[in-house]
């Protein structure tokens, strides 16, 4: 967690004890290369942070087939926002590239 701990402490605008606060909301999980984080047509939930590997965005295009749209890396978060706050299913799925640590 100290990965996160860094990216929240950037730009020094939060305090330690809200740096603090907001990584305890967060759970370390490990996943292998090729698990859906979030599913197509998913409603999102969550705000991820990348602490290792690569995870992608991806959609489907007209004949279905997987189009990526973007790339999450270490040290960044990300989240679905559209579905997050409109709690409408998600157009997109997130999917771990490689193994990783969310």
């Amino acid at each position: 967690m100290e990965k996160l701990k860094a990216a929240l402490a950037f730009g020094g605008i939060l305090a330690a004890s809200d740096i603090d606060l907001l990584a305890a909301s967060f759970k370390l999980r490990q996943v292998k290369a090729g698990t859906y984080i979030e599913e197509l047509h998913e409603v999102a939930s969550e705000i991820l942070f990348v602490e290792s590997g690569i995870l992608r965005l991806l959609g489907a295009d007209i004949s279905g087939n997987d189009v990526t749209k973007h790339f999450i890396k270490e040290h960044q978060f990300f989240a679905n926002l559209e579905s997050y706050y409109t709690r409408q299913p998600a157009t997109e799925a997130i999917q771990a590239v490689v193994a990783s640590k969310i």
